[in-house]
């Protein structure tokens, strides 16, 4: 007890120089305190925004795919889904999903009347379905699909009136779509809505299209190629004119008026390119996973969230990593200025250690007296910013901080 007492009173006796070391101490704690836990804040908002508004739990795409899906941003239309009832009726008997929303993202070009048309990306969707899951934006004007056309964001509305094209709601575009390498169609498509993103400014470029127009512009619709009668599958399979005419086993003898309409099936293919998938828990997304890659009859892949977040969620990630770097950083420099406080501390006291030293105190009980000191003053600093901090982060836990819309879109 008696080091104790000695080290105790000699903070009190030094207590002006050793002041400032507490205060740096007691910074550090509030700043690796409030900074973790406005991060791991700014993650949770992030991840619930992403997974409760646009890419569910797990995005499934077709397994022809190259790139990764994200309904963020896309650098080229993904393959659409080719056995989407069959995927659909899985979705449905499996009793860990608790909702799932399709979509098709594509490109078009919007006719300007000029040599240089527009290109523009959108979502299609099932307005009711995704509704009913997303809620990520906002009307600015108009519907969200009260009837079928496009919903467009305030970008692209004034980029068609920087190009002098009429852009009201109610107004019609001219967008041509291609499917495949030559086949392009162009189709009139009225303006319903104008909208703004409720989370992310990434999300301003991405406009939208019910699925019903998009099955028009980009032929998603009519006879199965397997169905036809072998003498149109021999015609549509030939390469050019002259085939045509030159061929004479096209058509089998007596066979050329012949179609049996009752063997004719109908195309059910949708041209959704993903389906975002929530589940009831989320501790099931790795099961969740497994389960489809192993089912090979889905022609599927699968990603979780947090591939599927287009780099956005690995903001947070980056803004943490940071914080950590300066927290250690600030430790460390705080660590340094606390030894060299000590070492001078203890050169202008030889005098009290040669005292000490005298009276038979030894080596190691002089040691272990400045070793109590600086474990006194970082402990009790420490503590009183682990309670200055519990205290702040409550406040703003309970109240929140407000950021300006920019600002936290960035974040």
């Amino acid at each position: 007890m008696l080091i104790f007492k000695i080290a105790f009173r000699s903070v009190l006796r030094y207590k002006g120089k050793l002041f400032a070391i507490g205060i740096l101490i007691l910074f550090s704690v509030l700043f690796l305190m409030i900074g973790n836990s406005f991060v791991y804040s700014l993650k949770e908002a992030t991840k619930k925004s992403i997974i409760n508004n646009y890419t569910g739990h797990v995005v499934l795409y077709s397994y022809k795919s190259k790139s990764l899906p994200s309904p963020f941003s896309f650098v080229e239309p993904l393959p659409p889904i080719e056995n989407f009832e069959e995927v659909i009726q899985f979705l449905q008997n499996d009793q860990s999903i608790k909702a799932y929303v399709p979509i098709a993202q594509n490109f078009g070009m919007i006719d300007t009347a000029s040599d240089i048309p527009l290109t523009i990306s959108f979502n299609a969707i099932d307005p009711k379905n995704y509704l009913s899951i997303f809620n990520n934006i906002e009307i600015v004007e108009g519907t969200f699909f009260s009837e079928p056309g496009v919903v467009l964001t305030e970008r692209m509305i004034k980029e068609l009136k920087n190009r002098g094209i009429k852009a009201d709601v109610g107004s019609e575009i001219t967008i041509i779509g291609t499917s495949g390498s030559t086949s392009i169609n162009s189709k009139k498509v009225k303006i319903v809505g104008i909208f703004k993103s409720k989370l992310f400014s990434e999300q301003s470029f991405i406009n939208y299209m019910d699925i019903s127009t998009y099955k028009e512009l980009f032929n998603f619709q009519g006879l199965k190629f397997e169905s036809l009668p072998q003498n149109l599958k021999n015609l549509l399979s030939t390469q050019s004119e002259d085939e045509i005419f030159n061929n004479e086993n096209i058509f089998e003898e007596g066979e050329e008026n012949k179609i049996d309409f009752s063997t004719l099936k109908w195309s059910s293919n949708t041209g959704f390119t993903m389906i975002m998938v929530l589940l009831k828990d989320e501790k099931s997304i790795n099961e969740f996973i497994k389960k489809i890659n192993s089912n090979k009859d889905l022609n599927l892949k699968v990603v979780d969230w947090r591939k599927a977040s287009a780099g956005i969620y690995e903001i947070a990630n980056a803004i943490q990593i940071f914080i950590t770097i300066v927290a250690f950083v600030l430790f460390l420099t705080v660590g340094i200025i606390l030894m060299n406080t000590f070492i001078i501390n203890i050169l202008e006291r030889t005098y009290e250690i040669g005292t000490i030293r005298a009276i038979g105190g030894s080596k190691n009980f002089i040691a272990k007296q400045y070793v109590l000191e600086s474990s006194i003053i970082t402990l009790f600093f420490t503590f009183i910013g682990i309670i200055i901090g519990y205290i702040t982060v409550s406040i703003f836990g309970n109240y929140g901080i407000s950021l300006p819309k920019n600002i936290a879109q960035i974040m």
